[in-house]
């Protein structure tokens, strides 16, 4: 009786799903590939502007922002976030960085913007698990507002009201350097701005420190 042994087809054929299986892989990993990851781009001052009382001298911030992401030093004296204008579109950037479809990159000049042979260095990247978040920011100055300092708006979609100091020092400023910044700055005080973390802080889930 003629019989052909199977034992060759079984193999066969494991090795055609074995086949298969990794071509699913392959095609899998390309499409990933195609996903691009978008980068926003956050200059970081060196120095202070040239409207500041203080222009020129070292902001110290790059060494500040490095204190503030280090989650294993606890020092008060450092910068976790940063405040620009145009709140809308950093909401919707931030939203991209969350949802993984891009990242913010800290970068600053090392001669100058508009120096001959300036360079941008990049010293932090922060993605959706970095604790990057964005709070809407109101700038409300004693002439203009009852209150004198910062409506946030925190959890729930409710705007609270916190205190220059406390902004400044999470900020990496004085209060006066940081009311100087943005008061004699080109800033249009009147639009919201966008409070901008670069660890999981938020404003609303802490309580004040103590004024310096």
């Amino acid at each position: 009786m003629n019989w052909v042994p199977i034992y060759p087809v079984m193999m066969n054929r494991e090795m055609m799903d074995f086949v298969e299986s990794l071509k699913k892989h392959i095609r899998g990993n390309k499409m990933k590939n195609k996903i691009k990851i978008k980068t926003f781009v956050i200059m970081v001052s060196r120095t202070f502007p040239a409207y500041h009382p203080q222009k020129g001298k070292y902001t110290d911030f790059i060494e500040l922002i490095q204190l503030g992401l280090d989650r294993d030093i606890k020092f008060n004296n450092r910068k976790i976030h940063t405040f620009r204008g145009n709140f809308p579109l950093w909401k919707k950037r931030i939203d991209e960085v969350l949802a993984g479809n891009a990242v913010i990159v800290l970068k600053y000049h090392t001669l100058g913007r508009y120096v001959k042979g300036n360079k941008q260095v990049e010293f932090a990247r922060l993605d959706k698990d970095s604790g990057v978040g964005v709070q809407e920011a109101i700038y409300q100055s004693e002439f203009e507002q009852p209150y004198d300092g910062m409506a946030i708006k925190c959890e729930g979609g409710i705007f609270r009201d916190f205190p220059f100091y406390m902004t400044a020092e999470n900020d990496g400023l004085s209060q006066r350097d940081f009311r100087d910044w943005f008061e004699k700055g080109k800033y249009n005080l009147t639009e919201p701005m966008a409070c901008i973390h670069f660890t999981s802080f938020r404003y609303g889930r802490t309580t004040l420190p103590t004024p310096k």
